[in-house]
């Protein structure tokens, strides 16, 4: 079954915040480039810098390489930059490695057995950043073996992450940091976003190379302001909005959004084209907007499903927004990992099936902006726990995303949330999974940050389910924090299970999908249906869940 996230994969390649650049020059091994740079990140373990002892015949400091200099810029403010201790990797001890991250003369390298081992590299910044504008950091890699299934890096800044699409050949990828940057204390940690396909790793797995990290103020306006959507009300027309069209429309019209304003036009006239919209947000902290959510207002075609995603493909934060033929404005809670950081949106419709007949939907999108919501609990790893937010006529935009794959009968799969206090295992709702047909599969899915141990007990996925006598349908889980997927047994009772969850990711981004798959076989054959319910979903600590 085609997942919400990763059906966005070729949209939100384009709207990615990242940029890319070729590397000026490349000396055994390491691609130094002064220029803007990257990252918002931190280790699951503490990294200190310690003092700079260069490798055996690596070079002397002549270039600075031992330590990137904050310095003070004038820009209506003066700004103090964080200092990246020996930025080229030159020296043995100013970085801190994990899960079998090494250093090397020149560079930091991230072989099969360290992204297997989700391994990074981390240290922690000094003085801590002071400014009125911006930063942007800088991340030079290159592969040193390239299998092709590692998309992307990470990095994280206090409990804030930001990812990029990693290039294959050398080069310098430059990233908005957000307001997490100034928050105390600022370490930054670095590691692949995904692992490789196989792990243990064999022969031919890949090896990332990074052999520059620096820090500096955003000079040339290039990043979002701080806790900013720019132009969200589109009053400015496409400043600030890169528009796809698709074979569609895509445009900044005035007199379509709310009241009468401008408003982003987005239309789908074909099950083959659709329009587009995206931009880089930067996502206020906690403390600048408690409960953070962010805020939109949408008309569209009834019945007509648009999508509103954050971040990039494998960490998209996304909801669904059915169109009703009247404006609607709606709270997106806004997840912990994502705080203080700049993360690129995108606006589209969901993916459509089917050969490239006529099926116009019409799309409206305007006052976007950020929200204090008391629906939006403090410091959540899982919104939206018992399914209480996504019941019709909520004014929130609904946390779980449904999917479906029909075939061949559009009604042999169903998604749907149950506002039945008698069905519920507590509450007024809970998610209900149908399939009938072989090939007709069906589940949801949210996206969620995996939570942190504490007194020793490790993270844990805990959850009540139920399912009907399961003729084909085969339940699963699926989180990238689970060291394998989940199969759950019949159970025609509502069962609470628990399942630990990697603690190496703690505080990373994941999508938690729950999903009613059918046995292989011949298409179309009928059964059932088989059902599956969900409620009370919690992302928690478990005693008998490792901790380290």
């Amino acid at each position: 079954m085609t997942k919400p996230a990763q059906r966005l994969a070729l949209l939100l390649l384009i709207a990615g915040c990242g940029r890319t650049k070729p590397a000026a020059s490349v000396g055994d091994g390491a691609v130094d480039v002064k220029d803007t740079s990257t990252t918002d990140a931190k280790d699951a373990t503490d990294v200190a810098a310690a003092d700079a002892t260069p490798f055996m015949g690596c070079g002397d400091d002549a270039d600075g390489q031992f330590s990137d200099a904050a310095t003070d810029v004038d820009g209506g403010t003066d700004c103090v930059v964080p200092e990246i201790a020996d930025p080229t990797f030159r020296t043995a001890t100013a970085w801190t490695t994990t899960g079998g991250a090494a250093l090397t003369c020149g560079a930091a390298e991230l072989d099969g057995v360290a992204l297997c081992n989700f391994g990074g590299i981390g240290q922690t910044l000094a003085p801590i950043p002071a400014c009125g504008r911006p930063l942007i950091a800088s991340i030079s890699t290159s592969f040193v073996q390239n299998d092709h299934s590692i998309q992307s890096l990470g990095v994280r800044l206090g409990d804030g992450w930001s990812f990029f699409y990693l290039p294959n050949p050398p080069r310098t990828t430059s990233v908005c940091l957000g307001a997490n940057v100034f928050e105390d204390p600022a370490n930054i940690f670095i590691a692949a976003g995904n692992q490789p396909q196989i792990c243990p790793p064999d022969a031919y797995a890949s090896t990332i190379a990074l052999s520059r990290v620096s820090i500096d103020v955003d000079a040339n306006d290039t990043c979002p302001p701080l806790g900013t959507i720019p132009n969200g009300d589109f009053e400015g027309g496409d400043t600030g909005w890169q528009l796809q069209d698709f074979d569609a429309t895509a445009e900044i019209k005035a007199g379509l959004g709310d009241g009468g304003s401008a408003g982003l036009h987005i239309t789908s006239p074909t099950l083959c084209a659709q329009g587009a919209a995206s931009s880089a947000i930067s996502i206020p902290t906690a403390a600048m907007v408690p409960n953070a959510a962010l805020r939109i207002w949408s008309k569209g075609t009834a019945g007509a499903t648009a999508i509103l995603s954050v971040g990039l493909t494998q960490t998209t934060f996304m909801t669904e927004l059915v169109g009703q033929d009247v404006g609607v404005t709606r709270d997106l809670c806004l997840p912990r990992w994502a705080l203080g950081t700049v993360q690129p949106i995108l606006l589209t419709f969901a993916q459509r099936s089917g050969i490239c007949a006529p099926a116009p939907l019409d799309f409206v999108f305007d006052d976007l902006a950020f929200v204090s919501d008391p629906s939006c609990a403090a410091n959540a790893d899982v919104f939206d726990p018992g399914f209480e937010l996504s019941l019709p006529g909520s004014t929130m935009a609904p946390f779980w995303s449904p999917s479906t794959t029909q075939a061949p009968t559009p009604t042999s799969s169903v998604v749907e949330i149950k506002a039945d206090p008698t069905f519920a295992h507590s509450g007024t709702a809970a998610a209900f999974v149908a399939v009938s047909q072989t090939c007709g599969d069906a589940g949801l899915s949210g996206g969620v940050t995996v939570p942190q141990p504490k007194d020793g007990a490790g993270p844990a996925l805990r959850f009540w389910y139920k399912t009907s006598a399961l003729t084909s349908g085969i339940p699963t889980v699926e989180m990238m924090a689970l060291p394998q997927p989940l199969t759950l047994a019949a159970s025609p009772q509502w069962k609470q299970t628990t399942a630990c969850l990697d603690p190496r990711l703690a505080g990373w981004p994941d999508a938690l999908h729950f999903d009613l798959d059918t046995s292989p076989g011949d298409c179309g054959l009928a059964f059932g249906p088989d059902t599956l319910a969900i409620d009370d979903v919690e992302l928690t600590t478990d005693a008998s869940c490792a901790a380290r």
